[in-house]
C-alpha cells in the first residue's frame, strides 16, 4: 500500500481536507513498503474522530484487513521531503496506521 493509495482511499471516507500527509515507511533493505505508516491530520479533534471511526474496522476493498491505528509521531526529528511540517509548528497530529503488509 503506497501513499497514493491511502490518500485516495481515505479521501474516499470523506476526511479529504482534513489530511496534510500521509507518509509509508519503507523496508530500509528492500525499498518496498513496510507494514505501517502515518497520516498528519489538520487537527487532534479531527484525528481523534478518524481513530474512534475506523480503528479496527475493514480497510475499504482490502480482503480480511483491518484498520490498525493508534496516536504516533513520526519519529527521530527526521523530517521525510514530503511530510508537511509548516502547520503548527510544534504540535503535530499523527496516527500511525498499522496493518498495511500486502494491501493494495
Amino acid at each position: 500500500m503506497d501513499e497514493p493509495y491511502l490518500n485516495s482511499m481515505i479521501s474516499g471516507l470523506g476526511y479529504a481536507q482534513n489530511i496534510l500527509s500521509i507518509k509509508v515507511i519503507k523496508d530500509k533493505t528492500t525499498g518496498t513498503p513496510a507494514k505501517y505508516g502515518f497520516i498528519e491530520f489538520t487537527s487532534h479533534l479531527i484525528a481523534e474522530k478518524f481513530l474512534n471511526e475506523f480503528n479496527g474496522k475493514l480497510i475499504p476493498n482490502v480482503a480480511n484487513k483491518h484498520f490498525k491505528l493508534k496516536w504516533g509521531s513520526f519519529g527521530g526529528g527526521v523530517k521525510p521531503s514530503n511530510m508537511n511540517m509548516s502547520s503548527s509548528p510544534g504540535v503535530k497530529y499523527y496516527l500511525m496506521l498499522g496493518n498495511l503488509r500486502l494491501c493494495g
